[in-house]
């Protein structure tokens, strides 16, 4: 008898009227978001037995990146346009403009420093309240992480250099 792969049946299914493209987990784990092409945030409470669906908001373009700050502040990239600060209710409290939408999104572990390539491939770095601290440029940036207490960032670009900036996107170390 052949060994099966390990399958694990999930608890519930959700129909989804497009393709999701991006979805987050709230950092306390009671609920989740998700979105794709057609700019709908869709929002489900799983604290329960069973998933409740919360209301949903929609943003003006194909939602990319989705991510969750500890203040369940909806951090959201879109594939053309802009980056937006949402709150889970769906108020808008927020936009940075970003040239040619968000390719690469990331935020520190609490969610208080937010880092986003744009579609140009230059960084930007926010604070959760959507003020810029500052950018960054150094050919074509293809990589994006940010450090979980939000005092790094490393990002590295298409010719094979790794550069680590602080929070104010000033230069710590190149390589």
């Amino acid at each position: 008898m052949r060994n099966m792969p390990m399958v694990i049946d999930p608890l519930s299914e959700i129909e989804c009227a497009t393709i999701a493209k991006s979805s987050a987990i709230s950092p306390d784990g009671k609920w989740l978001a998700w979105s794709g092409e057609d700019g709908e945030i869709r929002l489900l409470d799983v604290s329960g037995n069973e998933p409740n669906s919360l209301d949903s908001f929609k943003v003006n373009d194909a939602v990319t990146h989705l991510e969750i700050s500890q203040e369940n502040m909806l951090i959201i990239g879109t594939h053309a346009s802009d980056l937006h600060g949402h709150e889970r209710l769906g108020g808008h409290r927020w936009t940075q403009t970003l040239g040619g939408g968000c390719d690469h999104l990331s935020l520190s572990s609490d969610g208080t420093l937010i880092a986003c390539i744009d579609g140009g491939r230059n960084l930007h770095v926010l604070t959760e309240n959507g003020i810029e601290r500052g950018k960054f440029t150094s050919g074509e940036l293809i990589l994006l992480c940010v450090s979980q207490d939000g005092q790094a960032i490393a990002v590295a670009d298409d010719e094979g250099n790794v550069h680590v900036l602080d929070s104010n996107c000033t230069v710590s170390y190149t390589h």
